[in-house]
């Protein structure tokens, strides 16, 4: 049974939720060459989750080499070098006080995949 029917509460979103509504009235529409010259910081987490879920089965085999993992990080630095933007990877901090539900509710499905003999792939994704 998966952690969101025991629990009753909904799937945790990423991110702090309502941050990009707080913050559309400062928003606009950019290429990333707007930008050349300066320093851009991007959510190296973010980056490396989407290499995890891109070579899960791979990293479960204990397979060598980091390649996957690091694809996509690597291809959004290339692509923002590419246009003269020298780009800053950042990783979170420490938890936040107001996630610590979305926290609680990620650490039931963790346990809930892994407690599935032969379970790899789809269900270890959904962490």
């Amino acid at each position: 049974m998966h952690a969101q029917a025991q629990s009753g509460l909904a799937a945790p979103g990423m991110g702090v939720k309502g941050l990009l509504k707080a913050l559309s009235d400062i928003q606009h529409d950019a290429c990333a060459s707007d930008y050349r010259g300066l320093r851009m910081g991007i959510d190296a987490s973010c980056f490396l989750h989407r290499g995890v879920h891109g070579c899960g089965e791979a990293l479960l085999d204990g397979q060598e080499g980091d390649a996957p993992l690091f694809g996509p990080l690597l291809e959004v630095c290339r692509a923002l070098r590419a246009a003269g933007v020298e780009p800053l990877a950042v990783f979170d901090g420490g938890r936040l006080g107001a996630k610590r539900g979305v926290h609680a509710l990620r650490q039931l499905k963790r346990e809930d995949n892994t407690a599935v003999p032969g379970c790899v792939g789809q269900r270890i994704c959904a962490v």
